[in-house]
């Protein structure tokens, strides 16, 4: 069986596929230039709806921002929860138990009216110190907005669902890296800069403009950290840079290269000698091929890991249902979940399918909260069968 190169599947809320990350923060920036060729409404956020709440004003939240220093570094994980984790920012009213969200990354569905919804946020973020940037776009299609503290900026996107009267809430930390400041192909040209994604054209071929990339980035610190089509991604501390490279419509005309950041929520280390590194998020989760077995991904995973405070819970790898698992545990109760499979990569060489999922310990309690309530509505149910038997 051939084992696509780290094919994570899509997310879902509630049995809905959303496009991968990467998609969202293009569409959520151009959102803010064009529209995604809708006209906007309202250029504003809407007022504040009866009985929400009293919202920090924007002006408020904006002299605080200003008195609160930005990194000189791209944040650590530990670093951007300081300034906002999403695992515990408030849910609207009905949304389900079992959303997705990581520090840098919240999606759900609820139901709600789309402007109500994008308000709630709204209201909570500035009550954060977080500021609300010019060009937010509120209308009947979507809502969508940038927020910034400190260097960091996040997407707001909430859009209706494929279900009548619900939206799709999404939250998205893009780092606190300026990408203009980022070494770039000598020439190029900037044609679009929004917070999260940066377009720039070059004259140079598609080849040599992704090598002088990866060059620069390299030699400014970033480290590469894997490749999957014709982009390139690069890690620095616990931001994510994803480069693409891609030839204009017309013969001969300019390399257009688009480059985009996120949060990571969890730093998951790939060991050495791994291909085809895979990042996602939410949920986060690293993936890879390597040559090594499972016994010596194993090794190296107990061993990196407890540098870093975490525990392994067995001794040997739990194999179930073709695959082998290790479970490990911090001070936090997070929970970290290695998971081996054997395969084969894109090019058909047998490899070690490796996956590190990072689970925040309020997933965690959430999860064991559905099952325990799975098992008890199971074992009501079999007293209730005992007693419709013993009665007959």
């Amino acid at each position: 069986m051939i084992i696509h190169p780290v094919a994570f599947p899509r997310p879902t809320i509630r049995g809905a596929s959303l496009s991968p990350l990467r998609h969202l923060l293009l569409c959520g920036a151009l959102l803010g230039v064009s529209g995604c060729g809708q006209e906007p409404e309202t250029e504003s956020a809407p007022a504040q709806p009866a009985g929400a709440g009293k919202a920090v004003s924007a002006e408020s939240a904006d002299h605080r921002v200003a008195e609160e220093a930005s990194l000189d570094h791209p944040a650590t994980v530990a670093e951007a929860a300081q300034r906002l984790d999403l695992t515990t920012f408030p849910l609207i009213d009905g949304a389900p138990e079992g959303s997705q969200r990581s520090i840098g990354h919240l999606l759900y569905r609820v139901q709600s009216d789309l402007k109500a919804a994008y308000e709630f946020q709204r209201k909570h973020l500035l009550a954060l110190n977080w500021s609300e940037s010019p060009g937010a776009s509120v209308t009947e299609q979507y809502a969508n907005g940038t927020y910034t503290r400190a260097g960091f900026r996040l997407s707001v996107m909430v859009m209706p669902s494929d279900q009548p009267g619900k939206v799709d809430v999404m939250l998205h930390n893009q780092g606190n890296v300026d990408l203009a400041k980022l070494p770039l192909p000598s020439g190029a040209t900037v044609e679009v800069n929004n917070p999260g994604i940066l377009m720039v054209a070059t004259a140079a071929p598609v080849a040599a403009a992704r090598e002088e990339m990866s060059q620069g980035l390299a030699a400014a610190g970033w480290q590469p950290f894997g490749q999957w089509a014709n982009t390139l991604s690069f890690r620095k501390n616990a931001v994510l840079l994803e480069v693409s490279a891609n030839s204009g419509p017309d013969p001969g005309g300019k390399t257009a290269i688009t480059i985009q950041s996120q949060q990571m929520s969890a730093e998951l280390p790939p060991m050495p000698g791994a291909e085809q590194i895979r990042y996602e998020d939410p949920p986060s989760r690293l993936g890879f091929f390597t040559a090594a077995g499972d016994e010596e991904v194993s090794q190296f995973y107990r061993q990196t890991l407890l540098e870093s405070g975490w525990q392994a819970t067995m001794e040997s790898i739990l194999k179930t249902d073709g695959k082998g698992e290790v479970f490990f545990v911090n001070a936090a109760k997070d929970l970290l979940t290695l998971e081996l499979r054997a395969g084969a990569d894109a090019e058909g060489k047998l490899q070690t399918q490796v996956t590190l999922r990072h689970q925040p310990a309020v997933v965690v309690a959430e999860q064991e909260k559905r099952e325990k309530a799975q098992i008890e509505k199971a074992r009501q149910k079999h007293l209730e069968e005992q007693k419709s038997q013993a009665v007959r």
